[in-house]
């Protein structure tokens, strides 16, 4: 390999000119990782493939890791990086990238892999000075990535921000900013702040430079504040006799959805917009201008402690939506258990029912109990509404008719009792469509009561004629004084009823056409002809019904809880 300065041929593993010392890379990477010693990759003019594969330039051993993940190259003085189509992709400073230019102090994030990119463009005393400094912020990083892994956000992340901020910038003072529950930002984490300043009402600083970083969300430098006469009148500068501030907006390369969590000490960590806070420093001496190497580890820094309170915000929601989901599990659970066998055979009826939620947590209600020997309670109904609300009303209304039965079996009664419960606990804001019946299978009958719910149908075996089981009654919840009647319907032999939720009916195509009482009836005629020549148990009808909504509906997820219930009588 032929060294630009001196012209000397080298074997090509050599990473330095044999005859004069000069680099013969033109750029590096760094692992920042757990490991004592983090390795340095070399990227020469022929560029670099990186993978888990030996046959790259760069053999990165972690099943995270695709076999041939990345390749760096170097066209007109410039280096570029291709994502090689890796399962977790490339990520160039937390964006994710296809191809993209990369500039000195890019971190670039490939599975669970963190590596620097440096440029060997530095002359040899710059790179002699600037690789303590280097090795501090690597230290640094590390750090922070170490301390990110938490679910909590504790203080020790930003002190090591504050303090290696100083040490990089060469300023007096370092505070750390983060937003408090009125969206203001208020002082969190200092550095080199005594005592006395800390007791004052109001720390003071210059809120009119963080104003303006805030606004614009970007770095902000003021130098020679005392000798500029725009900032005479600026009280907080003069009072402080301030020459230099530098302002950091730690903030998420996105939007963040969450709006608060709670750390390890139970203290409030806010979100505006994609601002979690300020890094805030200055100094009384002058500070001449720092090199452009300086600022932009500078903002790596504060990019990188954003991304740690950042993961600690989602970690923690995760956290909470896991525990949630285990609540949820166990309400749905919960609720099940209050629905009946899925099947009761008599000797003068059979009963079966399916049933399905939309939502882990459903708002459909479905009972069968016996009361005597000879006399049999059915009820179905319909929440407005669906997920856990609905469900916990389900739940109400469940242990309304429960406690209802154990003293009374007089429908219009029950009606009104479960109507002025749903009333107190929802305050009139939910409603609750529901049907009941009592079945005597001594005198034949069905005693009936409908709240607002889809009208059961009745097939007339003998006759073969359909039947709506209609009858006057608005849903519970909508008013405690609500007027609750009854109907008395005489039953034959071979009759067949079928209860049922606004989910099966109101199924509908693409076109939005509803699969509706007629899809019922179709499933049922063709079933009860099947039976003459095959008989099967009542399930087959359910199980019909769902499938042929499935087909109607091309597989759509349903929108809404099912529930069919089907009683025949023998």
């Amino acid at each position: 390999m032929l060294c630009s300065k001196c012209h000397a041929e080298n074997p090509s593993r050599f990473h330095h000119c044999g005859e004069c010392g000069s680099p013969l890379f033109l750029a590096m990477l760094k692992e920042i990782g757990d490991t004592v010693s983090p390795t340095t990759y070399h990227i020469f003019s022929s560029g670099a493939t990186l993978g888990r594969h030996f046959d790259n330039t760069i053999v990165l051993l972690d099943y995270s890791i695709s076999r041939y993940h990345a390749r760096i190259d170097f066209q007109d003085g410039k280096f570029f990086i291709q994502d090689l189509s890796s399962s977790n992709g490339v990520r160039v400073n937390e964006v994710r990238v296809k191809r993209r230019e990369l500039k000195d102090f890019d971190r670039l994030t490939m599975g669970k892999v963190l590596l620097l990119f440096r440029t060997s463009s530095l002359t040899e005393e710059e790179i002699e000075r600037n690789l303590p400094t280097q090795d501090r912020f690597l230290a640094a990083i590390k750090d922070i990535n170490q301390s990110a892994k938490s679910a909590a956000i504790s203080h020790h992340i930003l002190e090591i921000a504050a303090e290696f901020a100083i040490s990089l910038t060469r300023a007096e003072r370092a505070i750390i900013f983060l937003y408090d529950k009125n969206l203001k930002l208020h002082p969190a984490v200092f550095h080199n702040v005594g005592q006395q300043e800390l007791e004052r009402d109001e720390f003071e600083v210059c809120r009119s430079a963080m104003q303006e970083a805030e606004h614009h969300g970007e770095m902000l430098i003021r130098e020679e504040l005392l000798h500029d006469p725009r900032f005479n009148a600026n009280q907080s500068i003069q009072a402080l006799q301030l020459n230099t501030i530098i302002c950091l907006p730690l903030k998420s390369p996105h939007a963040v959805e969450i709006s608060t969590t709670h750390d390890a000490e139970e203290r409030e960590l806010y979100v505006k917009g994609v601002l979690f806070g300020m890094l805030y420093l200055d100094s009384r001496k002058p500070l001449k201008g720092m090199p452009q190497y300086r600022k932009t580890m500078l903002q790596v820094l504060a990019d990188q402690t954003s991304l740690a309170i950042e993961n600690a915000i989602l970690q923690r929601e995760m956290a909470e939506k896991k525990k949630l989901k285990q609540q949820m599990g166990a309400a749905k659970a919960a609720q099940l258990r209050l629905f009946p066998e899925p099947s009761f055979s008599h000797a003068r009826f059979d009963m079966a029912y399916h049933y399905a939620a939309a939502q882990q947590i459903g708002g459909d209600y479905l009972t069968f109990l016996p009361l005597s020997e000879t006399r049999f309670l059915f009820a179905i109904g319909d929440v407005v509404g669906k997920g856990l609300p609905a469900g916990l009303v389900v739940m109400t209304v469940h242990g309304g008719l429960y406690s209802e039965i154990s003293h009374q079996e007089d429908i219009p009664a029950m009606m009104r009792s479960l109507d002025r419960l749903v009333h107190e606990y929802a305050e009139g804001k939910v409603f609750v469509t529901f049907f009941i019946a009592v079945l005597d299978v001594e005198k034949m009958t069905l005693q009936y009561a409908n709240a607002g719910h889809n009208p059961p149908l009745l097939h007339r075996s003998m006759r073969g004629e359909w039947l709506e089981l209609r009858a006057a009654g608005v849903p519970l919840g909508l008013n405690a004084n609500a007027a609750r009647t009854a109907e008395l319907l005489q039953l034959m032999p071979g009759d067949f009823i079928t209860f049922y939720t606004d989910g099966i009916t109101e199924a509908h195509d693409e076109n939005r056409k509803q699969f509706g009482l007629e899809g019922v009836k179709k499933v049922l005629s063709n079933w009860l002809a099947a039976q003459a020549r095959t008989p099967e148990a009542l399930h087959g009808f359910l199980n019909a019904v769902v499938e042929r909504v499935r087909h109607f509906t091309n597989n759509k997820p349903p929108e809404d809880d099912t529930t069919i219930m089907a009683v025949m009588m023998k």
